[in-house]
């Protein structure tokens, strides 16, 4: 029976912390460590054996803190993920990031959640299983971007500075529709207080080729600013006037 802190006391051999670990994992490192007493269970085929079964799990209590709808201590079943726990909470809040949630053991920053895996492609990339007295963090979110135009699905996105791009942000919007014009899409920029060399304009417009984008041979990085980007589209015949291109 494993205590509050997830630690298992095994007769001859002594106690060993199963917290943190998997029932398949724990079976196996079990029977490495009791391997050490008992070596039939090591011989092949095994000449003893040994069993573990999981009866209930306890629960532990976390904490969510940050930019989320209730904040506060939670008393959660053992095992429960970040993602669980996001939706117990109502979620975040308008400013709350879903792609930076840090949860906290012992002072340390243990690992850093991504929603964004399981709202668009159904799968958690990295799963982590909560312990009595972590903390959730939730921060504010950082580069926010608006898709505009023929995209599946035209919202705003949290970004990853170090490593999304456009490509990836059309991602995230579904693609691009059948009858997008892809020779040139605007990106839409709030310039900071300190790049404005006229303190009157806070925006500037770009166009860029969309089609040498996707194809690798122009950067597709976005700026870390807010932005809002506009695929200027109309269909695979239009031009970005929205008039019929000639044949």
């Amino acid at each position: 029976t494993a205590d509050p802190e997830g630690r298992v006391c095994i007769p001859t051999v002594g106690q060993y912390t199963a917290a943190g670990q998997t029932l398949g994992e724990l079976r196996e490192r079990l029977r490495r460590v009791l391997g050490r007493s008992y070596a039939g269970l090591l011989t092949n085929p095994p000449s003893s054996f040994m069993d573990l079964t999981l009866r209930r799990l306890q629960a532990v209590q976390v904490f969510v803190t940050g930019a989320v709808a209730r904040p506060g201590g939670y008393t959660i079943p053992s095992g429960t993920s970040v993602f669980n726990v996001l939706y117990l909470v109502g979620g975040p809040t308008l400013d709350g990031s879903l792609r930076r949630l840090r949860v906290v053991r012992n002072g340390q920053t243990v690992a850093v959640g991504d929603a964004y895996d399981y709202l668009l492609e159904g799968r958690d990339a990295r799963p982590v299983r909560l312990q009595n007295g972590d903390r959730v963090f939730v921060p504010p979110r950082s580069t926010t971007v608006a898709v505009e135009g023929a995209v599946r699905r035209p919202a705003f996105y949290e970004m990853r500075e170090a490593d999304e791009d456009v490509a990836a942000l059309l991602d995230f919007a579904g693609g691009l529709l059948a009858d997008a014009y892809v020779e040139r899409f605007q990106v839409e920029r709030i310039v900071p207080f300190t790049e404005r060399r006229d303190p009157s304009i806070a925006r500037e417009v770009r166009d860029l080729p969309l089609i040498d984008v996707l194809r690798g041979t122009r950067d597709g990085t976005l700026s870390r600013r807010q932005k809002r980007v506009h695929s200027q589209i109309c269909g695979s015949l239009m031009g970005p006037s929205g008039r019929r291109s000639p044949k």
